[in-house]
């Protein structure tokens, strides 16, 4: 090891030109290297579940979303859902936003129960939901917290988490260019 180490020492010109020489060619190889950062990466072409994924995306829009957590001692107290009524307002106001779906924007079938049963609720003029004046907060917990849709998805089953999610308006050209890209991987198998 020594004598390797005295040897560098006295061709101490030639290995530095070696090095740099070394660097700039691999530097200038970079050039053509690239990255798929992108997920469709790390799954396989044929997988079925990616056909079912792609054919939903392309029949029901986009999947893209953004997600406000909030945590409370309790999401159901008036402090909470005054709160998180005034984000989900806030956020729908937003250009962009498509929609958004929260513990205060999703409608409520037994808070109070309606009358009639099913013709009763379609007959509502405005929809119940845990920020309307009408509403039985201790119903509405029971109803949400019993839905399997919305148990940690908008609100953890405790009852101390809740999520805003805010749905993301499809922008037409990347719809456009997914399906030339889905066309052309078609054609080219």
């Amino acid at each position: 090891m020594r004598a390797y180490a005295t040897w560098v020492l006295r061709h101490r010109f030639v290995m530095l030109g070696l090095l740099l020489a070394a660097t700039l060619f691999f530097g200038w190889q970079l050039r053509h290297f690239g990255v798929d950062v992108g997920s469709s990466s790390l799954i396989l072409e044929d997988d079925p579940a990616l056909k079912y994924y792609d054919l939903s995306r392309f029949v029901f829009g986009s999947d893209e979303y953004v997600i406000v957590c909030f945590r409370a001692e309790d999401v159901f107290a008036p402090d909470s859902i005054r709160l998180v009524d005034d984000l989900s307002v806030r956020l729908q106001k937003i250009p962009g936003i498509a929609g958004v779906m929260s513990l205060t924007t999703v409608r409520l079938f037994r808070s109070p129960p309606a009358r009639g049963g099913l013709i009763g609720i379609r007959l509502q003029r405005e929809p119940i939901t845990l920020a309307s004046p009408r509403c039985d907060v201790a119903r509405a917990r029971k109803e949400l917290l019993g839905h399997a849709a919305y148990v940690n998805n908008i609100v953890s089953r405790d009852g101390k988490v809740t999520s805003v999610i805010a749905y993301l308006e499809q922008n037409e050209r990347i719809g456009e260019l997914e399906r030339e890209v889905h066309g052309l991987d078609e054609k080219l198998r």
